[in-house]
């Protein structure tokens, strides 16, 4: 595959996980989240029995493209779902029904109100969801391109150790999340990642002088990078996400969040090789992993800890910041 190909490849999920995102919001209030994933998932097999019986390029860009629809809506309302139904034990370290109660009831209250994107632009969604934009940015980071280096790996072995540093990191976040909050282990998640990537800057500029170290390094370089991705990237901006917004603009901040997300990353899919071809793979990659290091720093300083609190407790802390900026602003 050209360039074109590969980017369109690479990018195609993106565009799909786009117009899954808009519509979400509204699709999750009209026919429940349940009833949405049950017609998702016929949708997301569709989208792999295409690309697994591809004979032709474009039965990998629908394919993917289908896969990719069905993506954007599992993305904005599974965490939703998460958040909303999963026992507080499970949630964090304290553990009180009468919170949970509390939330149930404040949601039936809600149910039949329109909600609109004008709920976004009040004071108490609008710090919350300029943190989820932040942490959504920080899961770009051209993972789609990590196996562009060659390496003297046979194939079959890189692939089941790339799926398996995958699953280790998975299985380290599960233990260590509620230990340490999800702001320290995102932000290190991040950090860690944006080193690898740049690393990968390293791979070619060793690579061009011919240093002996260049044959095998790609695949070590892109195990720790998958691993310390998992590690959070992967799964802590989602399950932010779901408890950072209020319950009336849950469903329209999420999916917001989502097509920003997807976005963000058909943009980078697109612009990448043709990036790379102008400046070369070692710029780009410096200077996508140096982003991602700014963006941990970003995390730790505005990024606030949730861990061990309930949905009405983090409301209640972006209720006293709103309070707090709009007295600032009147003293002004």
């Amino acid at each position: 595959m050209g360039p074109t190909e590969y980017s369109i490849v690479v990018s195609a999920i993106s565009y799909g996980s786009i117009a899954g995102s808009l519509l979400s919001g509204k699709a999750a209030d009209f026919f429940g989240r349940k009833k949405l994933m049950l017609i998702v998932a016929p949708l997301a097999a569709l989208g792999w029995l295409l690309i697994g019986l591809a004979n032709t390029i474009y039965m990998v860009y629908v394919g993917r493209l289908i896969c990719g629809l069905a993506t954007g809506f599992l993305f904005a309302i599974v965490p939703e779902d998460l958040a909303l139904e999963s026992l507080q034990k499970l949630r964090g370290p304290k553990y009180d029904v009468e919170m949970d109660l509390k939330e149930m009831v404040l949601k039936l209250s809600t149910t039949g109100e329109k909600h609109n994107y004008r709920e976004l632009i009040k004071k108490r969604t609008l710090i919350p969801m300029l943190i989820a934009l932040l942490i959504q940015t920080s899961q770009q980071a051209c993972v789609n391109y990590s196996n562009k280096p060659e390496s003297s790996i046979d194939a079959q072995m890189a692939t089941i150790f790339t799926g398996v540093a995958q699953l280790i990191g998975i299985i380290i976040s599960l233990f260590i999340v509620d230990k340490y909050g999800r702001r320290i282990l995102l932000s290190v998640s991040v950090f860690l990642t944006g080193l690898m990537v740049a690393l990968f800057g390293g791979y070619f500029i060793a690579l061009n002088s011919e240093n002996p170290w260049a044959s095998w390094s790609p695949l070590a370089i892109i195990l720790a990078l998958l691993l310390f991705y998992c590690l959070g990237c992967r799964s802590i901006p989602w399950f932010i996400m779901s408890e950072i917004f209020n319950t009336s603009s849950r469903s329209v901040a999420t999916s917001v969040c989502v097509f920003y997300n997807r976005l963000l990353n058909l943009i980078i899919g697109q612009v990448f090789p043709y990036a790379a071809g102008a400046f070369g793979y070692s710029e780009v990659f410096i200077f996508f992993g140096v982003i991602s290091i700014f963006i941990a720093i970003a995390i730790v300083i505005f990024v606030p800890e949730t861990k061990g609190k309930t949905l009405e407790e983090i409301q209640e802390l972006f209720e006293k910041q709103s309070t707090k900026k709009k007295k600032s602003e009147e003293q002004c």
